[in-house]
Parts: C-alpha cells; sequence; structure tokens
C-alpha cells in the first residue's frame, strides 16, 4: 500500500542508494524540435542538433552529432543561436573544435522568459551546414516557462517537481520489485525536494522508450506490459486512495545523443482498482516531463 511509512521508507531507500554523481539540471519544459534542415550546400557536413538541456535563465547546453564530414574535413564546428528562427554564424555562436562526431556547446547570455532558436553547424571547405532547429524558452520573466523537470494539474492543482536531489536525472535505484530494475527506468518527480510530497513516478520500459503514445491500465502490482505512471500524496484526507486507474503517456522526443527523453502524461487515480464503481479521488491532466534516461 502506498501510505505513509512506504513512502518514508522510499525516501530513505533513495537517500542511501542514490548516485553521487548525479548532475544539477535545471531543465525548462518548452524545448521542441522542429525538426526541419535548411537546404545544405552539396558537400557539405550531415549533422543533427542534440536537444537542449541544463536551461536557466541566462544559459543553456545543446550540441551536435555529425554522422558526415562531406567531401572534406570538418574544420569548425558548434551551435548557433538567436531569436528568430534559423540562425547562421552570423548570430551568437560557440566554437567547438572540429573533426566528426558528438559535441556539447555552452550557450550564454541568454535572457530570463525568451524564446531561443538553435542550430548545430559544422564548415569544412564546401561551405557551412546546420543541423535541425531546436526551440526552447528560458524560465523566468513573463514567459510562464517552469524550469521543472516535470508539472502537471493534481485536481486543478499546479504540481511543480524536479527529483528530490532537485535535477532531472533517472532515479538509480527502485524499491518495487514489479518494476526489475533491468528493464524499467524511473522517472521521479517530486515536488518540494528530498522530504517533499506529492510525488508523480514515471516507470519507462527500456525497450519501448521511443516517440509514441501509449495506454496505461489499472495498477495491477504486478510487472506492465510497458510504461506506467504512479501518484503518490501523504496529505491526501484517505491516504492509499491514489491508485492508477487510467491514463496515457506520450513520448514526444528521444535523443540518443544526450540521453533525454520528454513527453507528455494524463492519468486518473482511484481507492480500488477492481471496483468499476470505484470513484475517481485524483485527475492528473497536462502533464509534462523532460529527463535524463541513462548516463
Amino acid at each position: 500500500m502506498k501510505i505513509k511509512f512506504i513512502k518514508i521508507l522510499a525516501v530513505i531507500t533513495t537517500m542511501f542508494f542514490a548516485s553521487c554523481s548525479v548532475e544539477s539540471i535545471d531543465p525548462a519544459l518548452a524545448n521542441q524540435n522542429t525538426n526541419q534542415q535548411s537546404s545544405n550546400p552539396i558537400g557539405t557536413p550531415v549533422l543533427t542538433t542534440l536537444l537542449v538541456n541544463g536551461i536557466s535563465s541566462i544559459s543553456a547546453i545543446s550540441g551536435g552529432n555529425i554522422t558526415s564530414e562531406g567531401n572534406s574535413p570538418v574544420t569548425s564546428r558548434g551551435v548557433v543561436w538567436a531569436t528568430s528562427a534559423n540562425p547562421t554564424i552570423a548570430n551568437s555562436k560557440t566554437i567547438d573544435g572540429s573533426g566528426i562526431g558528438s559535441f556539447s556547446s555552452s550557450i550564454i547570455n541568454l535572457s530570463a522568459g525568451t524564446t531561443y532558436y538553435v542550430r548545430a553547424y559544422a564548415t569544412n571547405s564546401n561551405g557551412t551546414a546546420y543541423g535541425n532547429q531546436i526551440i526552447f524558452v528560458t524560465p523566468g520573466g513573463s514567459s510562464g516557462s517552469s524550469g521543472f523537470a516535470m508539472t502537471a494539474l493534481i485536481n486543478g492543482v499546479q504540481f511543480q517537481a524536479n527529483t528530490p536531489f532537485g535535477d532531472n536525472n533517472f532515479s538509480s535505484t527502485n524499491i518495487w520489485s514489479y518494476f526489475p530494475i533491468d528493464d524499467y527506468i524511473m522517472l521521479q518527480g517530486r515536488q518540494g525536494g528530498l522530504l517533499g510530497n506529492p510525488e508523480i513516478n514515471i516507470w519507462l520500459k527500456k525497450s519501448d522508450i521511443a516517440v509514441g503514445t501509449y495506454t496505461i491500465g489499472a495498477e495491477t502490482f504486478s510487472t506492465p506490459p510497458s510504461h506506467f505512471i504512479d501518484l503518490t500524496d501523504n496529505s491526501s484526507a484517505a491516504p492509499g486512495s491514489e491508485y492508477t486507474k487510467d491514463g496515457t503517456i506520450t513520448i514526444t522526443a528521444v535523443d540518443t545523443a544526450s540521453k533525454m527523453v520528454k513527453g507528455t502524461f494524463s492519468f486518473r487515480t482511484t481507492a480500488n482498482v477492481n471496483d468499476p464503481a470505484s470513484p475517481i479521488t485524483f485527475t492528473v491532466t497536462n502533464g509534462t516531463f523532460n529527463y535524463k534516461y541513462a548516463n
């Protein structure tokens, strides 16, 4: 049962067994991949832009992955960004070495509450090629960007959370035996930090981490066929009433280079999943998540 002593056990387990190498990341959730590339000159490199992460009000991290140098070696690479679409090397840019492969870029001197457009670039003797465009929003200002790894409305009340340690890394522990750690990764969203409440947990089946919409069935306390989602609210007037009844998880983007996954969710809970007449206790809507899913 998901009652208070179980939640406390989960907190203690997380404190003792969480990896000490966790990165502190402040993700914004308006990180969109337009999947559009302008026409690049013949013979120029082939590359993609990495999803933006580590977003703060003044900086962010992106990068690129060059899969082909084209007809001549890559002499310069990095990312370009601007507040208008399709930035070029005439706009703000980084210079992050040369050659083929993946690279990371630090985007700096940003303004709070601002929409930015970023593309990776690579230059050889035939010209400059650009990767797909990524759109992100820095937190703060009037943009309404949350800066949280997970957000939702729980019975209409705003939920904003990171992991218990304030970042957006996947959990390296899992006390629930029906989500085997070899097969599932756990995305924790705990509002208020280590001893906070409420908490939404998403379990992603490693073999199914791909863009798409996944239907969530009733909680059975056994290994589900694919992804699953769960709510724990220890401030509830009826602890143990938040068993998942149904819902959906939609994965909207997976970046295999940076190991980031993002998406949306909605679900409902009840006190008794075996009784079709059992009333709905919590309705969770407008859910978003943006997490690192592997090292």
